[in-house]
């Protein structure tokens, strides 16, 4: 039971980070291509 009670925690963490990661990762390949096609 303690971890059903600890996974509704976890997984909204999970998703946050996984979103915080995924959002650097497009804003860096956004500056590439933009340094390529501008240089």
């Amino acid at each position: 039971m303690a971890k059903g009670k600890k996974e509704p925690i976890l997984i909204p963490r999970i998703i946050k980070l996984v979103k915080f990661l995924y959002a650097s990762f497009l804003e860096i390949i956004r500056n590439e291509f933009f340094f390529l096609f501008c240089c």
